[in-house]
């Protein structure tokens, strides 16, 4: 099942599960980015801002505007600007109504919704909620739901959402809704949070036997001083296709929900004995609109999960509904009369919690304690390997996601990984740096076709391979305008994927929302966000890891129309397979040709400029047309020739790898072994002529390099004063190069840099 919204009068489907900020990507990544950046808003039809990363429940309508700037003008004179933030107190801090009639009870409700363990404003917070209560008894303070999942400081807390506990126990709330994502850390944990906390956690559309989860509660009944009561009936929403919440499946086994709206109707008596009849409901906006025209005993709804900002709460079938976004950027506040048992006046706004600049200082010190604490720093694991590059940790993280979710394939974007390696000891924030994004899995049936329908359009799109598969390999045979020409999926055992066939795949929600492919199932969120699922993976880890020649994904070419034949190749040329792990062919073959046609004694190539992915078989013809292939600037790329002495020589190439740890400079008219210690870490290196001749360190050498990395990273300019630069490109040195050897021979494959583990025995 999909989801139907609308954006600017633009119809979309989308899957279920979804975020707004996963529609807007489909709408478009340009305004997506502009929502993201504050320059543009997002709102219903009444208004009502909306968060990127608020739920979907169907059936919205959308319009996308540019953010209207702030009504301040900041050239004001001191005192004006004094009387402005004065006037915003009397607004925040006293009454939207008239309180003339003493007898009339004043009852102030602030709330809060989708806190997802954000808690930098609970400060603020605070002292609003403390100054009301100063002047008025009759003051409460509610959440409606979502408090887990969002920020590391308390996801990774010991135990998960301590902090937060602690806070709202210090700041004396009242009353909350259960949220879906509160069972993300697991019934155990929300079970301890609820008989911790110093307030009733409410919600009526359960039904649970399980001991690590007991009945919760429906409702509360809050009182006055002068004993007005209000009844609190606390909602969570549920998925249509599964009937549970949205988190993983295993975090509410063994509970049974049912719909929010039909569980409210059952409540409807509530109001009888009761002056205020309130649901903190966590339905999204449109369940609440649903529940509020079911329902007109409600006197209001408190609402979260779809992360709406209602900056003026409006009445819908006589019901009052207010949401203060998310992430505790604003405050509600709801303002209600009530004289004789019965409400005269109710009203509502939002506080922007920018504009306040006074907080308590209690509460700020237990932020600033936890912000500082060492839940972050917490090792998961202690690899023993070092894993380089978005490729090969995309390898290990398509792996983690197939092994935890059980699914058959799975892709992952390049760009959804934000580190280039990862070692020794393994901490909770290398996996938040490594995924900063939020992403969670969509899972979908997919046929063979649509697979490769997908995987050919990510790879025109980005003009080269960048999804990485688990489950299966894959190849991309494309012409030399990287136009595709075949997609070929095999199996783990190597064997053609049959065409007849589906599978259930996953993918992360940026490339279901942003990639160009057709999918007749819509998918569906599987909850499962990729940080929890590598913290899962590396908290349980008890194997070896090693993705260093680990290949799923190969581009072949095929050369059509006029092309300028070089020579054949007796060797296999490629830059994928042993590209940061030993010397490459193809960087060998540059090597020399430099080498030949400066008549230097060594030639260095920085590794870096070898493009990935790519290979020239064994017998095939090599094309002009192929070089701008294998190497990245190679139409650009002059070379120029230096005089070095043999220990310069060595130090640089020392300092190369110890940069890089790794191999930076492929070699030609030499060999040398770098030398790795216990940790990784580079330690050493053996240099030696062709022949195996060690090199005199007191002889100068002549030393051909890229003039680029010569001027701008190789800092050898202290070394050296005199510089020769070839006038001929490197592209122009390569052809000359080939064409005059016309076979390239197996020499090239031969192993000129090795990776030794040092022992110092």
């Amino acid at each position: 099942m999909s989801l139907k919204l609308i954006i600017n009068g633009c119809p979309l489907e989308i899957f279920e599960g979804a975020t707004i900020g996963d529609a807007v990507r489909k709408f478009s990544r340009k305004v997506y980015k502009d929502i993201e950046q504050g320059n543009t808003d997002i709102k219903d039809l009444d208004g009502n801002k909306y968060y990127l990363s608020g739920a979907l429940t169907g059936d919205e309508i959308f319009r996308i505007e540019k953010n209207s700037p702030p009504e301040k003008n900041m050239k004001k004179s001191k005192h004006i600007f004094t009387i402005i933030l004065i006037a915003l107190s009397i607004l925040i801090l006293g009454s939207l109504l008239n309180w003339a009639d003493s007898k009339e009870t004043k009852i102030t409700i602030f709330h809060l919704n989708d806190i997802h363990g954000n808690i930098n404003n609970m400060g603020k917070i605070a002292y609003i909620v403390e100054s009301e209560r100063a002047e008025n008894p009759n003051v409460f303070l509610v959440q409606a739901g979502d408090n887990f999942s969002g920020n590391p400081v308390v996801d990774q807390y010991d135990p998960k959402g301590e902090p937060l506990l602690i806070l709202m126990n210090k700041m004396k709330f009242d009353a909350g809704a259960i949220g879906n994502h509160d069972f993300d850390y697991g019934k155990k944990i929300l079970k301890s949070f609820i008989e911790r906390a110093n307030f009733p956690m409410l919600c009526s559309n359960v039904k649970s036997n399980d001991p690590d989860f007991p009945q919760p509660v429906p409702y509360a009944i809050l009182k006055t001083e002068d004993g007005v009561e209000i009844v609190l009936l606390g909602l969570i929403q549920t998925e249509s296709h599964s009937g549970i919440p949205s988190t993983l499946p295993d975090n509410v086994k063994g509970l049974k929900f049912v719909n929010g709206t039909d569980s409210a109707l059952s409540f409807k008596h509530l109001k009888k004995d009761n002056n205020v009849f309130i649901a903190l409901s966590h339905l999204g906006i449109e369940g609440d609109k649903k529940l509020a025209g079911n329902m007109g005993e409600l006197d209001l709804i408190i609402g979260g999960h779809s992360h709406s900002l209602i900056r003026n709460p409006s009445l819908e079938n006589g019901v009052l509904i207010a949401q203060a976004g998310a992430h505790a950027d604003y405050l509600g506040r709801i303002d209600i009369v009530v004289k004789d048992g019965k409400i005269l006046e109710k009203k509502g706004l939002v506080i922007d919690l920018d504009d306040i600049k006074t907080s308590n200082k209690e509460v700020d010190k237990l932020i600033a304690d936890f912000n500082n604490s060492s839940s972050l720093n917490k090792v998961l694991a202690d690899i023993n390997t070092t894993i380089r590059g978005r490729h090969d940790l995309g390898l290990m993280v398509t792996d983690a996601i197939r092994e935890d979710l059980g699914l058959d394939m799975i892709f992952y974007n390049k760009g959804g990984i934000r580190i280039n390696r990862l070692s020794g000891k393994v901490k909770a924030k290398d996996i938040y740096t490594m995924h900063p994004f939020g992403n969670y899995i969509v899972e979908m049936r997919m046929s063979t076709a649509e697979i490769k329908e997908l995987i050919k359009n990510d790879f025109e799109g980005h003009r080269g391979i960048d999804v990485i598969p688990s489950g299966l390999t894959y190849r991309v045979t494309r012409d030399l305008n990287k136009k595709v020409v075949k997609v070929e999926l095999f199996d783990l055992e190597g064997y053609r994927i049959p065409a007849d066939r589906s599978y259930r795949v996953g993918m992360n929600n940026y490339i279901v929302s942003s990639y160009e492919f057709n999918h007749k199932d819509p998918g569906r969120s599987t909850n499962a966000k990729t940080v929890d699922i590598m913290i899962r993976f590396f908290t349980n880890l008890n194997k070896q890891l090693n993705y260093s020649n680990v290949v799923r994904s190969e581009e072949k070419i095929v050369y059509t129309g006029i092309v300028k034949t070089l020579g054949i190749t007796k060797t296999d040329i490629y830059t994928a397979k042993k590209k940061f792990y030993k010397n490459s062919p193809s960087g060998n073959m540059v090597a020399d040709a430099m080498r030949a046609h400066t008549g230097s004694d060594l030639a260095l190539f920085p590794t870096r400029l070898l493009r990935n992915n790519i290979t020239i078989g064994k017998g095939k013809k090599i094309y002009r047309e192929a070089l701008p292939d294998l190497y990245s600037f190679i139409k650009r790329s002059k070379v120029v020739n230096v005089k070095l002495t043999g220990k310069q020589l060595k130090d640089f190439i020392f300092k190369r790898a110890q940069q890089k740890n790794n191999i930076d400079l492929q070699i030609s008219g030499g060999s040398y072994t770098i030398f790795y210690d216990q940790g990784n870490r580079v330690h050493k290196i053996d240099l030696h002529l062709s022949g195996d001749k060690s090199f005199n360190e007191e002889r100068s050498y002549k030393v051909s390099l890229i003039e680029f990395e010569y001027n701008n990273s190789y800092s050898l300019k202290k070394f050296t004063a005199e510089a020769e630069i070839i006038k001929k490109d490197l592209e122009n040195i390569l052809s000359e190069y080939i064409r005059g050897i016309k076979n390239i021979s197996e020499n090239i494959a031969y192993e000129r840099i090795k990776l030794v583990k040092y022992n110092k025995n």
